[in-house]
C-alpha cells in the first residue's frame, strides 16, 4: 500500500483490523469534517504513530461531528534504523513549537528537554502533552508513520551517565566542523544543544570527560531552535551548508 502524497493522513491510536470499524477522536473528526470537508464514502489514511498505516473509508458521520470508519487495507512500516535523539534546552514561547515541528519533519526520533545550569526548567505533564501534539501534527503533515518520543526533562549529567555506547555531539562555536559523513553513516546520535548563553564551564568539562564530540555550525550565532534544526538537517540533508551555534 502506497501513501499518496496528496492524500489526507490522520491519527488513530489503535488501528482496527481490515474490514473492521472504528471511530475517530473528537479532535481528528473535526479535522476530517471541517479542515478537509470529507464526508461519508470518502477515503483517507490513518496512522497509529507506531508504524501502522491503514486506508479507510468513512462509513458514517454522526451529528456532523463524529466520524466512523471502515478499514479497507492495513500495513506496517518498520521503524527507521537511524536514531536521531535531540536533547536541548527548551527555547521560550512559540520558538519551542517551531523547533519541535521542524525537527519532527526532518526525522527526529526522540526529544529530551535538557536541564542546564543556565536554563532551569519548570514544566508540567500538560506541557509534555502539548509538545507531543505538536510532534503528531508535524508527523501527519510530513507523512511520518513513527511519532517521535518526548521524554521527561533530565540534567546534562544524567544524560551523560545514561548514554551507554551512543554517540553524543554537542553544538559549540569555535570547535571545528569535524566530519559529518561518518555520523550520517552511523546508527544515529544524540545531538546536544545548550541554552542561550551556552553550557556552563562545569558542563563543558563534564562533556569533555565523557568524550562528547563537538559541532561548529558555521559563522553565525544561532538561537537554540535554529542550532538544533541545523544540526539535524546537516545529517539528514547532506547538501545543506554550514552555520554556527549560540
Amino acid at each position: 500500500m502506497t501513501l499518496q502524497p496528496d492524500a489526507p493522513l490522520f491519527y488513530l491510536d489503535a488501528l482496527p483490523a481490515p474490514d473492521a470499524e472504528g471511530v475517530l477522536s473528537d479532535e481528528e473528526s473535526r479535522h476530517v469534517l471541517a479542515s478537509r470537508r470529507l464526508t461519508t464514502g470518502d477515503r483517507l489514511y490513518l496512522t497509529d504513530g507506531r508504524g501502522g498505516l491503514a486506508r479507510v473509508t468513512i462509513s458514517e458521520v454522526q451529528h456532523k461531528r463524529r466520524v466512523f470508519i471502515r478499514v479497507d487495507e492495513k500495513t506496517f512500516r518498520q521503524k527507521p534504523e537511524q536514531v536521531w535523539h535531540i536533547a536541548a534546552a527548551p527555547p521560550r514561547g512559540d520558538r519551542m513549537t517551531v523547533m519541535l515541528d521542524m525537527l519532527t519533519q526532518l526525522g527526529m526520533t526522540r526529544f529530551t528537554p535538557l536541564k542546564c545550569e543556565y536554563s532551569p526548567i519548570r514544566m508540567s505533564n500538560k506541557t509534555l502533552l502539548r509538545w507531543r501534539r505538536i510532534c503528531l501534527a508535524a508527523c501527519k503533515q510530513s507523512r511520518r508513520l513513527w511519532l517521535p518520543a518526548v521524554s521527561q526533562p533530565v540534567s546534562l549529567q544524567q544524560l551523560l551517565d545514561e548514554r551507554g555506547d551512543v554517540r553524543l555531539i554537542a553544538a559549540h562555536p569555535g570547535s571545528g566542523r569535524g566530519s559529518w559523513q561518518c555520523v550520517r553513516e552511523s546508527a544515529g546520535a544524540v545531538l546536544l544543544v545548550g541554552p542561550e548563553g551556552g553550557f556552563s564551564p562545569a558542563e563543558m568539562d563534564a562533556m569533555r570527560t565523557a568524550g562528547v564530540e563537538w559541532a561548529d555550525l558555521g559563522g553565525n550565532i544561532l538561537r537554540i531552535e535554529t542550532a538544533a534544526i541545523a544540526m539535524l538537517a546537516s545529517l539528514v540533508m547532506p547538501s545543506m551548508g554550514s552555520t554556527k551555534t549560540e
